[in-house]
Protein backbone atom coordinates (compact mmCIF):
# COMPACT_ATOMS: atom_id res chain seq x y z
CA UNK A 1 0.00 0.00 0.00
CA UNK A 2 1.20 3.47 -0.77
CA UNK A 3 -0.43 6.65 0.43
CA UNK A 4 -1.60 8.10 3.70
CA UNK A 5 -2.65 5.87 6.60
CA UNK A 6 -5.69 7.04 8.58
CA UNK A 7 -5.71 6.29 12.32
CA UNK A 8 -9.43 5.54 12.12
CA UNK A 9 -8.65 2.39 10.10
CA UNK A 10 -7.14 1.01 13.31
CA UNK A 11 -10.30 1.53 15.37
CA UNK A 12 -9.71 4.84 17.13
CA UNK A 13 -12.59 6.30 19.12
CA UNK A 14 -11.54 9.91 18.56
CA UNK A 15 -13.74 11.34 21.31
CA UNK A 16 -10.95 12.91 23.41
CA UNK A 17 -11.77 10.66 26.38
CA UNK A 18 -11.19 7.01 25.42
CA UNK A 19 -7.54 5.97 25.14
CA UNK A 20 -6.55 5.76 21.45
CA UNK A 21 -2.82 5.20 22.12
CA UNK A 22 -2.55 1.63 20.78
CA UNK A 23 -4.49 2.37 17.59
CA UNK A 24 -2.55 5.57 16.80
CA UNK A 25 0.82 3.94 17.54
CA UNK A 26 -0.12 1.03 15.23
CA UNK A 27 -0.90 3.50 12.42
CA UNK A 28 2.42 5.28 12.99
CA UNK A 29 4.30 1.97 12.90
CA UNK A 30 2.63 0.96 9.60
CA UNK A 31 3.27 4.35 8.00
CA UNK A 32 7.02 4.39 8.66
CA UNK A 33 8.43 7.04 6.27
CA UNK A 34 4.87 8.03 5.31
CA UNK A 35 1.82 10.08 6.25
CA UNK A 36 -0.59 9.45 9.14
CA UNK A 37 -3.93 11.25 8.96
CA UNK A 38 -6.30 12.15 11.79
CA UNK A 39 -9.90 12.92 10.82
CA UNK A 40 -11.84 13.07 14.10
CA UNK A 41 -11.94 15.97 16.54
CA UNK A 42 -9.90 14.71 19.50
CA UNK A 43 -7.69 11.76 20.36
CA UNK A 44 -6.61 10.93 23.92
CA UNK A 45 -3.46 8.94 24.66
CA UNK A 46 -2.09 7.33 27.84
CA UNK A 47 1.50 7.01 26.61
CA UNK A 48 3.86 9.05 24.45
CA UNK A 49 3.53 8.41 20.73
CA UNK A 50 6.90 7.29 19.39
CA UNK A 51 7.44 8.68 15.92
CA UNK A 52 9.33 6.69 13.33
CA UNK A 53 11.68 7.93 10.64
CA UNK A 54 10.56 10.74 8.33
CA UNK A 55 6.87 10.77 9.19
CA UNK A 56 4.10 13.33 8.68
CA UNK A 57 1.14 13.65 11.06
CA UNK A 58 -1.71 15.49 9.35
CA UNK A 59 -5.06 16.67 10.69
CA UNK A 60 -7.70 16.62 7.96
CA UNK A 61 -11.17 18.07 7.70
CA UNK A 62 -10.70 21.02 10.02
CA UNK A 63 -8.55 23.94 11.08
CA UNK A 64 -6.10 23.53 13.99
CA UNK A 65 -6.74 27.14 14.99
CA UNK A 66 -10.52 26.94 15.37
CA UNK A 67 -13.00 25.42 17.81
CA UNK A 68 -13.29 21.67 17.26
CA UNK A 69 -9.72 21.44 15.94
CA UNK A 70 -8.12 18.03 15.45
CA UNK A 71 -6.43 17.50 18.82
CA UNK A 72 -4.04 15.00 20.40
CA UNK A 73 -4.05 15.20 24.20
CA UNK A 74 -3.26 13.05 27.24
CA UNK A 75 -6.01 11.01 28.85
CA UNK A 76 -7.56 12.48 32.00
CA UNK A 77 -5.02 10.66 34.20
CA UNK A 78 -2.11 12.50 32.54
CA UNK A 79 -3.57 15.82 31.40
CA UNK A 80 -2.03 17.66 34.39
CA UNK A 81 1.24 15.66 34.42
CA UNK A 82 4.13 18.08 33.78
CA UNK A 83 6.38 15.20 32.65
CA UNK A 84 3.96 13.68 30.10
CA UNK A 85 5.28 13.88 26.53
CA UNK A 86 2.76 13.68 23.68
CA UNK A 87 5.25 13.07 20.82
CA UNK A 88 8.82 11.72 20.97
CA UNK A 89 11.07 10.53 18.12
CA UNK A 90 12.37 6.97 18.28
CA UNK A 91 16.05 6.69 19.23
CA UNK A 92 17.14 6.07 15.63
CA UNK A 93 15.07 8.85 14.03
CA UNK A 94 17.44 10.77 11.82
CA UNK A 95 14.81 11.87 9.34
CA UNK A 96 12.19 14.53 9.76
CA UNK A 97 8.92 14.88 11.58
CA UNK A 98 6.25 17.04 9.95
CA UNK A 99 3.11 18.17 11.75
CA UNK A 100 0.33 19.72 9.67
CA UNK A 101 -2.92 21.17 11.00
CA UNK A 102 -2.64 19.51 14.43
CA UNK A 103 -3.29 20.81 17.93
CA UNK A 104 -1.24 19.28 20.77
CA UNK A 105 -3.04 20.03 24.02
CA UNK A 106 -2.00 19.92 27.69
CA UNK A 107 0.31 17.46 29.43
CA UNK A 108 3.93 18.40 30.06
CA UNK A 109 5.34 18.64 26.52
CA UNK A 110 3.95 18.68 22.99
CA UNK A 111 7.17 17.38 21.41
CA UNK A 112 10.13 16.22 23.48
CA UNK A 113 13.57 15.23 22.19
CA UNK A 114 16.00 13.79 24.76
CA UNK A 115 19.32 15.08 23.43
CA UNK A 116 21.23 12.35 25.26
CA UNK A 117 19.67 9.56 23.20
CA UNK A 118 17.63 11.03 20.33
CA UNK A 119 18.41 12.93 17.17
CA UNK A 120 15.93 14.57 14.84
CA UNK A 121 17.26 15.92 11.55
CA UNK A 122 14.30 18.21 10.87
CA UNK A 123 11.09 19.30 12.57
CA UNK A 124 8.46 21.12 10.53
CA UNK A 125 5.14 22.45 11.82
CA UNK A 126 2.52 24.06 9.63
CA UNK A 127 -0.75 25.51 10.95
CA UNK A 128 -0.33 23.82 14.32
CA UNK A 129 -1.20 24.81 17.86
CA UNK A 130 0.72 23.91 21.01
CA UNK A 131 -1.63 24.73 23.87
CA UNK A 132 -1.38 24.78 27.68
CA UNK A 133 1.64 22.49 28.07
CA UNK A 134 2.90 22.60 31.65
CA UNK A 135 6.60 22.37 30.75
CA UNK A 136 7.06 23.39 27.07
CA UNK A 137 5.41 23.16 23.67
CA UNK A 138 8.62 21.92 22.01
CA UNK A 139 11.65 20.80 24.00
CA UNK A 140 15.09 19.46 23.13
CA UNK A 141 16.70 18.85 26.50
CA UNK A 142 19.03 16.51 28.32
CA UNK A 143 17.02 13.84 30.09
CA UNK A 144 19.92 13.10 32.42
CA UNK A 145 20.76 16.69 33.26
CA UNK A 146 23.99 16.38 31.29
CA UNK A 147 25.88 19.60 30.74
CA UNK A 148 28.47 18.18 28.36
CA UNK A 149 28.60 18.50 24.57
CA UNK A 150 25.27 18.04 22.84
CA UNK A 151 25.53 15.45 20.08
CA UNK A 152 21.82 15.00 19.50
CA UNK A 153 18.63 17.04 19.44
CA UNK A 154 16.81 18.83 16.61
CA UNK A 155 19.09 19.87 13.78
CA UNK A 156 16.76 22.15 11.76
CA UNK A 157 13.27 23.42 12.58
CA UNK A 158 10.73 25.19 10.41
CA UNK A 159 7.78 26.55 12.37
CA UNK A 160 5.16 28.13 10.08
CA UNK A 161 1.76 29.56 11.06
CA UNK A 162 2.07 27.81 14.42
CA UNK A 163 0.73 29.19 17.70
CA UNK A 164 1.95 28.59 21.23
CA UNK A 165 -0.97 29.31 23.56
CA UNK A 166 -0.61 29.23 27.33
CA UNK A 167 2.74 27.36 27.31
CA UNK A 168 4.00 27.45 30.15
CA UNK A 169 1.20 28.74 32.36
CA UNK A 170 2.35 31.59 34.53
CA UNK A 171 5.71 31.88 32.79
CA UNK A 172 7.06 33.96 29.94
CA UNK A 173 6.33 33.16 26.29
CA UNK A 174 9.96 32.14 25.78
CA UNK A 175 9.26 29.06 27.88
CA UNK A 176 7.04 27.68 25.10
CA UNK A 177 10.29 26.52 23.45
CA UNK A 178 12.96 24.97 25.65
CA UNK A 179 16.10 24.14 23.77
CA UNK A 180 19.72 23.45 24.63
CA UNK A 181 22.10 24.63 21.93
CA UNK A 182 25.45 23.16 20.99
CA UNK A 183 27.83 26.11 20.77
CA UNK A 184 30.78 24.03 19.63
CA UNK A 185 31.86 25.58 16.31
CA UNK A 186 34.70 23.18 15.57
Amino acid sequence: YSGAVNVDWFGTTGNGVADDYLEIQAAINVADYGVVEFSKAAYAISQSLVLSNSITLRGIGGNSKSAGAMTIQPTAAYIADSTFKILVPNASNTGKIVLENIRLYKGGYGIYVDIDTQFLDKLETYRCVFQEHLSAGIAALSGTGSTGAIANGIYVSTITETDFIGCVKGQSIIDALKLNFNTDTT
